[in-house]
């Protein structure tokens, strides 16, 4: 299943670690996602037999960017979001929840390759083009999907013990490989 790309207007004002609102989380190294944050009704569960399903994806805040700026790149933050609204779960154990942490984990992997080669543009003083940025974005986004498919197929859907294993500590490798590019501190302005 695809979840929807979120392109977001934001404004870049306050400082905070963590946001958080009703119907979405962001990825963050200090809180991982608990069964109260699954919110779907279950009229819109789809799959019961899978026991719980986290929905997130890749998000670009602010994209009101100003492309004669190059410095305006700098601004651009690429988050993992979990959607509560469409997570949702039936098989609340600490090993299914472990599962889904990783498929946030995996989206979260993917946003720091796409910091990784946003600053990899800033730091080869490329032109800022929105059309780059978007090409980008989209590249990753696609690696990302696969890397859930794969995921899920060869742990079926965490049936397999070892196999989840084996992901866990792939997951966590690759996150602590791109450690310099993950988003430490969100600005936002809600209003």
């Amino acid at each position: 299943m695809r979840f929807f790309f979120i392109l977001l207007f934001i404004n870049v004002v306050i400082a905070q670690n963590k946001f958080e609102n009703d119907t979405i989380f962001i990825w963050n190294k200090f809180e991982n996602v608990g069964w109260n944050q699954f919110l779907a009704k279950e009229k819109t569960i789809q799959n019961e037999q899978l026991g719980a399903e986290i929905a997130s994806s890749l998000s670009i805040f602010p994209n009101n960017i100003n492309c004669k700026n190059i410095k305006d790149i700098k601004d651009i933050k690429i988050c993992a979001i979990m959607h509560k609204y469409n997570s949702w779960a039936f098989v609340k154990t600490n090993y299914s929840l472990n599962h889904e942490q990783m498929h946030f984990n995996i989206t979260e992997l993917f946003a720091r390759i796409i910091r990784k080669r946003l600053r990899l543009m800033i730091e080869g003083e490329q032109e800022c083009d929105l059309e780059v940025l978007t090409r980008i974005f989209y590249e990753e986004e696609d690696k990302h999907w696969q890397m859930q498919f794969l995921y899920d197929k060869e742990t079926n859907y965490a049936r397999d013990e070892t196999a989840q294993e084996k992901w866990n500590n792939k997951i966590n490798l690759l996150l602590d490989e791109y450690k310099d590019y993950e988003l430490n501190d969100f600005n936002i302005d809600d209003n």
